[in-house]
C-alpha cells in the first residue's frame, strides 16, 4: 500500500533524526578518546580539574551536544545567496557583505538568523561550560578573565566555521565508511584544537587590558588555554562527524518498495536543499542503474501517464537547468569588468574577489552564486536525464519520451542550452584582459613575455599561475609598467627568442592514459575438510587516475605502483574466504583498487581461468587430483568506478569444436578468383571465442556460465541422434547466440568469433579419398564474427 504524503515527510524526518543520532554516537566516541588523552596530559602535568575525569567529561559533552544540535540546523548544501548594498559599494563578494550574509542574515529569514543566533549561544556557554569545568585546582581565573578568554574563543569559532563555509556540505566522489573518512579528518581536528585556543588569547588579552580587568597571572592564562584546547577539539569533530554523515547517500527506497518513486518525488519537493539533493543523488544513482536499482528504475516508465515517476522528475531537472541557463544568460552582459578570482574556501561557497571585494552588477553576483553554489546539483541532474533517455530505449515501455511532456526533445534542448551558456560565458571570460603576473624566479625577457602573450587570451580561472597562491611579487616586478589591455586579444606566437623544446612541449597534450599489470599468475586452494578446491587464474588489472603529472613532469606522487597492483592481486585471492567464481573475485579486486587508493578513478580487472578439472577415479571424483583438460579457457573483464557503476563481462577462448559432417557450404558467389568447390558434407571444426554481457547480475555466474556454455555447444552440433545440420559458420555462429539468449535471461549481448579450421580432403598415393584421410592446416583460415543482441538492446563491443 503507498504511503501518504505525510507519511512520506515523517519518513524523511525520521532519516534526518536517524542521522543526527550517528553523528552523535560518532561525536561522543571521538570526544571521549580526546578526553582521555586531555587528562592524561593533565594529570602528567599537575593540576586536574576540580570533578574529576569523568564529572568534567560528562558535562562538558552536554554542552557540545548543544552545539552539535545547533550547527546540525545550519547544514545546507548551497551557500547564502550574495548580499548587495550599492550605496556602500559593495558587491557580493565583499567582505562586510559575506560577514553580515554568512554570520547573521543567512537566506533573509527570521528563522534563520534565529538559528544563526542559536548557535552562537550554544557556542558561548559550551565555552563557558568548558573552561570553568575543565580549570585547574591550584589555579582558577577569576570570572572577568574566564568570561573574556570564552567570549573570543567561541566567537573565532562560530565566525570561521560560518565565514569559511564549513556549514556547506560537500558530498564526495567516493562514499567510504564513516571510519575511513573521519580518520582522514583527525588531523585537521587536532590542528584546529592547538590553533584555535592560541589564536584566541591576543584578542582576550586585548580585551582583558582594555577593560582594565585585574591581572590574571599567566598561570591562570595558561589553565584557560589548556581547557580551549578540549572545547575547540570537540567543536571541531562535531562539524567533522555532521559532514560525514549528513553527506552519505541516502536510498529513499527499496526495489521491493510497494511505490518506489513516491519517496523521491517527496525529497525533492522538501523545503531542505540537503534533502533534495539526497533525492538527486539517489535519482542519479537510479537512473544509471545502480546496485539494486533495476526495479526503481522500471517504475519510473511504469505509468503511462508518466505521472508517477518520469514527468515530475524530468521537470523538476529541467526546472533547474532552465533557471541556470537563464540566471547566467541575464548575467553575461554585465560581467565585463568583473574577475572571478579564486579566494574561495569550499567549492559550493561564494568566492572572493581578487580586486578587494569591488562590487559588481546583481546578475553577475547572482551567476557567480549559480555556477560556485549549483554545479553540483546542475551536474546530478544533468546525469538523471541522460540515464533515464538511455534507459527508454528499454525500459520505457509506454513511450513516454516520445509522447508525455516534457519528452527527448526538451531533454536535449535544455542540456544543449547549458552547454550552450557556458561556452558563451567562458568565451566572455576569456576576453577579459587581465594583468601579467611576474614569476616566482628570476627568468628570461622572452619568457615573461610569452606568458604576457598567452594572458591575454587565457581565461584567467584556467590560467595556471607563475607564483605560489600567497605570494607577493617583487617590488621590481611591481614597479614595472602592466600591458596594454586590449580587448578581445588574439593569441601572439611566442617570441623567437623561446627555444625550439618549450615550444614543441607547449603542443603536446596529454589525452588518455592508464597504467597496469598484465599477466599475474595465481593459484588458489580452498579446503572443505578432506575436499580440495583448486583453480589457476591469470589476473590483468589497469588503472585510470589522475596521474598526468607523472607522464608530464616526472611526478610520481600518488601513484598506485604496478608492483602494488601485483602483490594486490594476491591479497585480494587471500581474503576470499569462500570459493568464489572469476567474476566474484574480478569485482572485489577492481572495488579495492577505486575504493582504497583516492586518485583512481576506474579500475578494470581480467582475470582468465585455466581448464584444471577433478580428476575421476572408477567414475568418483577424487578430492584433491587435478588434471588440465583442453585448450578452453573462461574469461571475465569487470569494470568499477568511482560513481559505483560496475560492469562484468563473461566469456570463454580457445573452445575448440568439430563435427566430421551435418555441415556444408554452397551457393556463394562464384568468379574467375573462386576454386572453393561446393559441399554438403564436409568437416565443420573452429576455435570459439565468445563474450557476453549481462543486463543484470546473476544470482549464481557459475551456473550462468554453463547455461551459456551448453548453448553455444547445443548451437554447433544439435541432438545427440543426427545432430543439426549447418549451411555456413555464419548462420552456426547465429543460431549459437541466439540459444544463449534463450537459455540466459540474464544475458542482453552475445559476441563470437569462430574461425575455421580447415581440414582438406587427402587420397593419399595409389588411393580415392572416402571422407576418411585429411590435411589438418590453420593457416591460412576464414574468420567469421558477430555480436547478437536482444532486440532493443545495445552491442557490448564492436568489431
Amino acid at each position: 500500500m503507498a504511503k501518504t504524503q505525510e507519511q512520506q515527510g515523517g519518513q524523511i524526518a525520521e532519516t534526518v533524526q536517524w542521522k543526527l543520532a550517528g553523528a552523535a554516537a560518532w561525536h561522543g566516541a571521538l570526544f571521549a578518546l580526546g578526553a582521555a588523552v586531555w587528562h592524561a596530559v593533565a594529570r602528567s602535568c599537575g593540576g586536574a580539574p576540580p570533578l574529576g575525569a569523568a564529572g568534567s567529561t560528562l558535562l562538558v559533552y552536554a554542552g557540545m551536544a548543544a552545539v552539535l544540535v545547533a550547527q546540525r540546523r545550519l547544514l545546507t548544501t548551497l551557500d547564502v545567496p550574495p548580499l548587495r548594498v550599492p550605496r556602500l559599494g559593495w558587491g557580493g563578494k565583499a567582505w562586510p557583505s559575506l560577514l553580515l550574509a554568512r554570520c547573521l542574515l543567512r537566506r533573509r529569514r527570521l528563522r534563520d538568523v534565529a538559528d544563526v543566533l542559536a548557535f552562537y549561544a550554544a557556542v558561548l556557554g559550551s565555552a563557558a561550560a568548558a573552561l570553568a569545568l575543565l580549570a585547574p585546582r591550584g589555579a582558577r581565573a577569576p570570572g572577568s578573565a574566564l568570561a573574556t578568554y570564552g567570549a573570543a574563543l567561541g566567537l573565532l569559532h562560530a565566525l570561521g566555521y560560518l565565514l569559511r563555509g564549513c556549514n556547506v556540505l560537500s558530498f564526495p566522489i567516493l562514499q567510504r565508511h564513516r571510519y575511513f573518512r573521519l580518520k582522514q579528518r583527525m588531523r585537521a581536528i587536532a590542528r584546529s584544537s592547538l590553533l584555535l585556543p592560541t589564536a584566541a588569547l591576543l584578542p582576550a588579552l586585548a580585551a582583558s587590558a582594555a577593560l582594565r580587568q585585574p591581572w590574571a597571572g599567566w598561570a591562570a592564562w595558561a589553565g584557560l588555554w589548556r581547557g580551549g584546547v578540549l572545547a575547540a577539539y570537540g567543536w571541531a569533530a562535531a562539524g567533522a562527524c555532521l559532514e560525514v554523515v549528513f553527506t552519505e547517500r541516502v536510498a529513499l527506497a527499496s526495489d521491493d518498495d510497494p511505490a518506489p518513486t513516491a519517496p523521491l518525488l517527496a525529497a525533492l519537493a522538501h523545503p531542505d536543499p540537503l534533502v533534495q539533493d539526497w533525492a538527486l543523488m539517489d535519482a542519479a544513482a537510479v537512473a544509471e542503474g545502480g546496485p539494486g536499482c533495476g526495479a526503481r528504475r522500471a517504475a519510473v516508465f511504469g505509468d503511462e501517464t508518466g505521472a508517477g515517476g518520469w514527468v515530475p522528475l524530468s521537470r523538476y531537472c529541467l526546472a533547474e537547468l532552465t533557471d541556470f541557463v537563464a540566471v547566467l544568460a541575464a548575467a553575461l552582459p554585465s560581467l565585463a569588468g568583473a574577475a572571478a578570482g579564486g579566494g574561495g574556501v569550499k567549492w559550493n561557497a561564494l568566492q572572493l574577489s581578487s580586486a578587494g571585494g569591488r562590487a559588481a552588477s546583481a546578475a553577475a553576483d547572482t551567476a557567480l552564486w549559480h555556477l560556485q553554489a549549483r554545479c553540483v546539483r546542475l551536474g546530478w541532474c544533468m546525469r538523471i536525464l541522460s540515464g533515464l533517455a538511455a534507459a527508454a530505449l528499454t525500459a520505457d515501455t509506454y513511450g513516454l519520451l516520445q509522447l508525455a511532456r516534457p519528452g527527448l526533445a526538451e531533454v536535449l534542448a535544455a542540456q544543449l542550452g547549458v552547454v550552450a551558456a557556458l561556452q558563451a560565458f567562458v568565451k566572455h571570460s576569456s576576453s577579459i584582459p587581465s594583468r601579467p603576473r611576474a614569476p616566482r624566479r628570476a627568468c628570461s625577457r622572452a619568457a615573461a613575455a610569452t606568458r604576457a602573450a598567452l594572458s591575454t587570451s587565457t581565461p584567467r580561472a584556467l590560467r595556471c599561475s607563475t607564483r605560489r597562491p600567497g605570494t607577493r611579487q617583487s617590488s621590481t616586478a611591481r614597479s614595472q609598467p602592466r600591458a596594454p589591455r586590449v580587448p578581445h586579444a588574439a593569441p601572439t606566437s611566442p617570441p623567437a627568442s623561446t627555444s625550439v623544446s618549450r615550444r614543441h612541449a607547449m603542443a603536446a597534450e596529454l589525452k588518455l592514459h592508464h597504467h597496469g599489470k598484465s599477466k599475474v599468475r595465481l593459484g588458489r586452494t580452498w579446503r572443505e575438510g578432506t575436499v580440495h578446491h583448486f583453480v589457476e587464474w591469470s589476473v590483468s588489472t589497469m588503472l585510470e587516475s589522475d596521474m598526468e603529472a607523472a607522464f608530464t613532469d616526472g611526478d610520481n606522487t600518488g601513484m598506485t605502483a604496478t608492483d602494488t597492483q601485483k602483490n594486490t592481486v594476491y591479497i585480494i585471492a587471500k581474503r576470499m574466504a569462500k570459493r568464489c567464481s572469476i567474476e566474484q573475485y574480478g569485482t572485489a579486486l577492481a572495488q579495492h583498487f577505486v575504493t582504497t587508493y583516492p586518485r583512481v578513478s576506474k579500475a578494470r580487472v581480467w582475470v582468465e581461468q585455466a581448464p584444471w578439472r577433478r580428476v575421476e577415479i572408477g567414475g568418483i571424483a577424487h578430492e584433491h587430483g587435478y588434471s588440465m583438460s583442453g585448450t578452453e579457457v573462461r574469461t571475465t573483464a569487470v569494470t568499477y568506478d568511482k560513481a559505483g557503476k560496475l560492469e562484468v563481462t563473461c566469456g570463454v577462448r580457445d573452445l575448440r569444436v568439430l563435427k566430421t559432417t551435418a555441415s556444408g557450404y554452397e551457393g556463394f558467389l562464384r568468379d574467375a578468383a573462386t576454386l572453393l568447390p561446393e559441399t554438403r558434407d564436409r568437416i565443420m571444426a573452429t576455435s570459439v571465442t565468445a563474450t557476453w554481457k549481462y543486463a543484470y547480475q546473476p544470482m549464481d555466474y557459475d551456473a550462468t556460465f554453463a547455461a551459456v556454455r551448453g548453448a553455444l555447444l547445443d548451437g554447433v552440433f544439435g541432438p545427440p541422434r543426427g545432430g543439426v545440420y549447418s549451411p555456413s559458420v555464419q548462420y552456426t555462429l547465429f543460431q549459437m547466440a541466439r540459444l544463449a539468449l534463450e537459455r540466459a535471461p540474464q544475458v542482453e549481448s552475445v559476441f563470437l568469433n569462430m574461425p575455421n579450421l580447415h581440414f582438406l580432403p587427402c587420397a593419399p598415393v595409389g588411393s580415392t579419398f572416402n571422407d576418411d584421410v585429411y590435411i589438418a592446416t590453420s593457416e591460412p583460415h576464414g574468420n567469421i564474427e558477430a555480436v547478437v543482441t536482444r532486440k532493443d538492446a545495445l552491442p557490448h563491443c564492436r568489431l
